[in-house]
């Protein structure tokens, strides 16, 4: 199970249970497990690794572009017809073309980096140096943030990077794409986000003709939009909502009223307290190296997977984990374009520690290489949240039976579209519940979760809320934390009045 659907570019090929090897140009091997689809077009020694489609409709599939680029540049594919063609697609991928290596659009395919090579594994590679295991343990930030990583000298890519293996260095690259969005009306983004995301499920489905498609549903916004736009497509799904411990009320009781609205399929995974297993949380943390502690860590723990598999066989999970990434969730932390010690207090982030080292290389590295979009507090949700955090749980999938997760918006196109949306409407999830309800206008009447466990009185709540800003008092200190607060305030402010120009321009108000 260890390095299961990974890959590696070594100098040597790696001796592993069900891995395959092709020789690159200039000394280097590229070595891959049997499981991790591959396509490789040698004339231009370019290969892409993961699972990748067209979003764009009168474009090919990308093993058909990069073929197609290939032949039109003589054996070669220039870096900027490969980043142009790519920005149509979506799935979970890396490709490897002239020397340098790609992300996909939030870094779903995690990729590693060190004097020794890359791989998308951090152990294989700290195993190819010669480096002894070690797991990383995360405190109140829940994840490691990049560039760097619990081991000396091992680097992850970041979504803004792009890797070059023959001089060991990154270099810049945009993030999203300007050409396809110029303005418009939200009415009109929200027609075309449609449009093309609907097309993307169509042709992601495709791909998975003997896996059952099943769409993680909560109370929340983002999962909202991904079922609504699941049904427009027409594609053959169903939803499913895992239990965990402190439940929200909304997370248990909204998913089963949207799918009866939809006419969906609806299983509720419960935690079954007695299927726990230290083992599997172990394994799960040695797969990881540990890079992120969250919830999906648990699931595996107590074999909330298996139900769906025993179920309904071999599942593709269709999650939402990139939807927050425009959603201005740190904008709190940002001032002027620059973080604040408020997002490193809020943390419990030691000047000196592992993790203050890192965040100062990646806020250097963002100063010195500015993108056009998004802006420094949402660059930071993309690349960290995503880049890091998210990468790291999607990555953890790999090692589970029968199952392949996929986070359908991670598309530059799609994501683009998203960023065209006002700051406000994008910061009180405007965008997700317009594309909700255009895409099933029967959905508009059901409420949204309003972040309470199920069972907790509206005092526990307060209680709750209390505490946590008692605890950010303690480690920012009050000036810092009433600064912090003030700023939260503004922030609901704008989203208030955003709900309230919505409420009195179409009547509704949710």
């Amino acid at each position: 199970m260890l390095h299961r659907q990974q890959f590696c570019i070594l100098r040597d090929r790696a001796d592993l249970p069900g891995y395959k090897s092709i020789d690159l140009e200039d000394g280097w091997v590229l070595s891959y497990h049997e499981e991790l689809p591959l396509f490789f077009d040698e004339p231009s020694q370019t290969a892409l690794l993961g699972y990748a489609w067209q979003v764009m409709p009168g474009r090919e599939a990308p093993e058909k572009e990069l073929e197609k680029l290939a032949r039109e540049g003589g054996g070669r594919i220039s870096e900027k017809s490969l980043m142009d063609a790519e920005e149509t697609w979506n799935g979970r991928y890396a490709v490897i073309s002239g020397g340098r290596i790609y992300l996909d659009a939030g870094g779903m395919l995690n990729v590693f980096y060190s004097a020794a090579g890359a791989s998308s594994d951090c152990l294989l590679l700290a195993r190819a140096m010669g480096l002894s295991e070690k797991i990383y343990e995360p405190g109140r930030m829940n994840w490691m943030p990049g560039p760097r990583t619990h081991y000396e000298g091992i680097s992850r890519l970041m979504p803004s990077q792009v890797y070059d293996l023959g001089t060991g260095t990154v270099h810049a690259r945009e993030l999203l794409p300007t050409a396809f969005v110029s303005g418009g009306s939200e009415q009109e983004l929200t027609a075309a986000f449609i449009d093309h995301f609907c097309y993307s499920l169509r042709q992601m489905a495709d791909l998975f003709p003997e896996h059952r498609l099943m769409a993680a549903l909560t109370g929340g916004h983002d999962s909202r939009a991904l079922t609504a736009l699941a049904k427009k497509a027409g594609t053959d799904f169903m939803a499913y909502t895992m239990e965990y411990d402190g439940i929200s009320k909304g997370d248990v009781e909204i998913p089963p009223q949207i799918c009866a609205v939809l006419g969906l399929d609806h299983v509720y995974v419960r935690r079954n307290k007695s299927n726990y297993s230290a083992q599997r949380e172990k394994e799960y943390d040695r797969y990881t190296c540990g890079l992120v502690r969250d919830e999906d860590r648990l699931y595996y723990a107590y074999d909330q997977f298996r139900e769906l598999t025993e179920a309904y066989g071999k599942c593709v999970l269709l999650r939402s984990g990139i939807w927050p990434d425009l959603c201005c969730v740190y904008s709190r932390f940002f001032e002027d374009g620059r973080p604040g010690q408020e997002l490193f207090q809020e943390y419990h982030i030691g000047t000196g520690s592992p993790e203050w080292e890192s965040l100062q290389e990646y806020f250097s590295w963002c100063s010195r290489n500015p993108v056009k979009t998004p802006d420094p507090a949402n660059r930071f949700y993309y690349e960290e949240r995503s880049g890091c955090w998210l990468a790291s749980i999607e990555n953890g999938f790999t090692m589970i039976d029968d199952i392949i997760s996929l986070e359908p918006l991670n598309c530059r196109l799609l994501l683009s579209i998203l960023a065209a949306y006002d700051e406000e409407c994008r910061m009180s999830r405007r965008p997700q519940m317009m594309i909700a309800d255009a895409a099933c206008p029967e959905l508009a009447e059901i409420p949204y979760e309003n972040g309470r466990a199920y069972g907790e009185s509206f005092l526990t709540s307060i209680r709750m809320k209390a505490d946590r800003a008692l605890d950010r008092m303690r480690h920012m200190g009050f000036r810092r934390a009433a600064s912090f607060y003030a700023r939260t305030i503004r922030k609901h402010f704008r989203i208030w009045k955003d709900r309230r120009g919505r409420r009195q321009s179409d009547g509704q108000f949710r």
